[in-house]
């Protein structure tokens, strides 16, 4: 009577002795605010575990609802449901703490995708409530399954509708109820409007959280790596130096005894020759400072992996922009030299005297990488088999912004897909090469999180510039 359609959790009818679930929706009054009445009508439990077990997404994904007190009340493992005889046990006590963690959110009416483990293996769960009932809905789709997200999200989309007009439906065609057709059709555009809104959210949460479980997995495995070749790398670096003077040392020493003794024995003057003593003098040193030179050259690369990976700076700090972009151009050095099918691709660098940036320096070195990446890719994919280059250039502006601006000369890019670069899922890749994330995870990154700009230039057949601006200091 309050004028509010609403989806009660399920009970037990009193002649048909099963689980049913009550909806009520309100009947308007010629005039005036208050209903004239109420139409009710109940809907066994069985319909809704029919309609959510016909949510899947590939093999082993499932979907089930809970009600507000966590309970489950749709669930392809009927016995978690309950009977007239036994209850049903909230998941809120489930033993699994992650599961526990977000039926907490649901009962909370939280929407959200996460990623956590059921029955021994990771899956991604996709949850929001239902608008006319106190319920939530989830679908579980095992990580493997994850081919295209949008594929799931609208199926999602479409029962949770669904499940949302079912019981309108039903009693409005038992009265006949033009008018009341006419403002619930309002009503469920409105809906709509929020569901669509509701499900590009999901969207980009759902690419955000692949993006950072990728570049989570990428820094770490950069460190480790980092860390296993340093300390070996430390080691012959560091003991270089004492056998470079060790075999000094033996050198003098050998001079000396020349010295002292100039007419050896046959039998020594025969090994003397036989290991030509003088090359070996001369030539020892020269391959202990080449050994040097190398061990060194490790220590910077080294030294470039861990600052690229900055997993250890999770807050805003001062960096060189300048270092960022060598330690990527480091990571990405395999993709840069000649192969028997590509030629090289020169980097020509004109950088400018930087002060140092506040940004998030992990995130920025992102940005680089994925657009130093998608170069590299425009240049393999140009039908001409020139040499491909990639221009890098950085300087400071009077507005206090620090313009980069990294350009090629591969493919380029039609007016289309100019347009819609950065957008999430959109990508030209073939599939198994790209699925439409970086160039959205970097507009954001640049545009959100550090109030800058992100621009693209291109000409197809002539090659692509990004030119990215990033104030010096935070706008906090």
């Amino acid at each position: 009577m309050a004028g509010e359609t609403v989806a009660a959790d399920p009970i037990i009818g009193r002649t048909t002795k099963q689980l049913q679930i009550q909806i009520s929706s309100p009947i308007p009054a010629n005039t005036g605010t208050k209903p004239a009445g109420v139409l009710m009508g109940g809907i066994p439990i069985n319909r809704v575990v029919e309609v959510i077990s016909n949510l899947h997404q590939g093999k082993s994904s499932y979907a089930f609802a809970l009600n507000s007190q966590g309970v489950p009340i749709a669930h392809p493992n009927t016995e978690l449901i309950g009977t007239p005889e036994k209850a049903a046990q909230s998941f809120l006590n489930s033993p699994n703490l992650r599961l526990a963690e977000i039926t907490q959110k649901m009962v909370a009416k939280r929407t959200n995708i996460e990623l956590l483990q059921l029955d021994g293996k990771w899956s991604y769960i996709a949850y929001t409530p239902l608008r006319e009932a106190n319920w939530s809905v989830a679908l579980i789709v095992p990580k493997e399954n994850i081919e295209s997200p949008l594929q799931a999200l609208n199926l999602l989309a479409t029962v949770l509708g669904g499940l949302l007009l079912i019981g309108l439906i039903s009693a409005w065609r038992q009265v006949q109820l033009y008018e009341q057709i006419r403002d619930r059709a309002f009503v469920s555009s409105q809906q709509a409007q929020e569901l669509s809104k509701t499900l590009k959210e999901l969207q980009n949460t759902q690419a955000q959280l692949i993006q950072t479980e990728k570049m989570s997995s990428l820094g770490q495995l950069v460190a480790g790596v980092a860390h296993e070749i340093n300390n070996p790398a430390n080691f012959i670096h560091a003991n270089l130096n004492h056998a470079s003077i060790y075999s000094q040392d033996i050198l003098d020493l050998l001079k000396l005894y020349q010295q002292t003794y100039p007419n050896p024995t046959p039998e020594i003057s025969d090994r003397a020759q036989d290991l030509d003593i003088e090359f070996l003098a001369e030539d020892l040193p020269k391959l202990m400072a080449s050994m040097q030179v190398g061990t060194e050259r490790i220590r910077q690369i080294v030294l470039s992996l861990r600052n690229f990976s900055r997993l250890d700076e999770a807050d805003m700090k001062f960096v060189d922009i300048n270092e960022g972009l060598d330690n990527t151009l480091m990571i990405l050095n395999h993709r840069l030299t000649a192969t028997p099918n590509q030629p090289e691709i020169q980097i020509v660098k004109k950088y400018g005297d930087l002060p140092l940036v506040e940004c998030y320096a992990g995130q920025v070195n992102q940005v680089f990488m994925n657009v130093l990446v998608n170069a590299i890719d425009a240049i393999e994919e140009s039908l001409v088999k020139n040499e491909g280059q990639i221009r890098i250039q950085t300087e400071l502006t009077d507005e206090k912004q620090v313009i980069i601006q990294i350009s090629d000369n591969g493919i380029g890019m039609s007016e289309e897909v100019k347009q819609r670069v950065f957008d999430y899922m959109f990508t030209t890749k073939p599939v198994g090469k790209g699925i439409g994330l970086g160039m959205a995870i970097a507009y954001q990154i640049v545009v959100d999180k550090h109030r800058g700009t992100i621009e693209v230039d291109s000409t197809p057949g002539y090659g692509t510039e990004f030119t990215i601006r990033i104030p010096l200091t935070s706008n906090k």
